[in-house]
């Protein structure tokens, strides 16, 4: 067995603080293995619970495999949700597609976002309302969400009062998230408003890309489709569906 190398004294006091005693083992964390006299002088009483330093150190690497088994499945989980989403806004986009005329367009967008992507409220404006289903953005619409055209970003989360009040009326003291997306800045500006009476399921700092596509598209068809309304009696089985919700 080879020895272990001598720890050399010194008589002359000693400067270092608890500190750097610590950060010196945590920067050489062999230095008792190599130098095993160390045992017979250092003090390890048992841990709470009667533990000794080595199970203490067994308990906090299982906790930290715990954790990180922990994160692993809720990074496979996020991966998973949104994979499921991707799938849906692709369908969604393909269906919009479809749709030949201004009414079915937005009773499908409306009808799909509330029972799809669970928002209680779905509400589309714009200056082009060719549509019984499009409200109009008027004035006070656009002085209200002027910075919302002018930085051309989603905002998510809660509203001021005053835009509340605008969007949902006496509803308004029930949502409790909200996303809006402007569209249309350089024509016939609109907004696609999105709302929930779950806090959680809208809030500052999420990824609004998903929103900021789908306005282009909601903007791109209603320029497309221009006054047309329903053309499809086959789609207006989704106008009778946001009626009934309305209702």
């Amino acid at each position: 067995m080879t020895e272990s190398t001598p720890i050399e004294s010194t008589e002359q006091p000693s400067d270092l603080t608890v500190k750097q005693v610590i950060q010196y083992l945590s920067d050489h964390p062999t230095l008792i293995a190599e130098h095993t006299e160390l045992l017979n002088v250092l003090e390890v009483p048992h841990l709470t619970g009667g533990a000794s330093l080595i199970e203490h150190q067994v308990q906090v690497l299982q906790e930290k495999n715990r954790q990180l088994r922990q994160q692993m499945d809720e990074h496979y989980q996020i991966a998973s949700d949104n994979e499921k989403l991707l799938k849906r806004i692709h369908a969604l986009y393909l269906e919009l597609l479809e749709r030949d005329g201004l009414d079915p367009l937005v009773c499908h967008l409306i009808e799909r976002l509330q029972n799809d992507f669970k928002c209680t409220q779905v509400q589309v404006f714009s200056e082009q309302a060719d549509s019984d289903y499009l409200t109009p953005l008027g004035v006070e619409g656009l002085e209200l969400f002027a910075d919302l055209f002018e930085r051309d970003e989603p905002i998510c989360g809660r509203l001021r009062n005053d835009r509340l009040s605008w969007l949902f009326g006496e509803d308004a003291d029930a949502v409790q998230s909200v996303a809006i997306t402007a569209f249309g800045q350089a024509g016939h500006p609109g907004l696609l408003v999105l709302a929930s009476d779950d806090e959680r399921q809208f809030y500052p700092g999420m990824g609004t890309l998903f929103l900021q596509l789908l306005g282009e598209l909601v903007n791109h068809r209603i320029r497309t489709l221009g006054g047309r309304g329903s053309t499809s009696s086959d789609h207006d089985k989704d106008c009778d569906q946001v009626d009934a919700v309305n209702q």
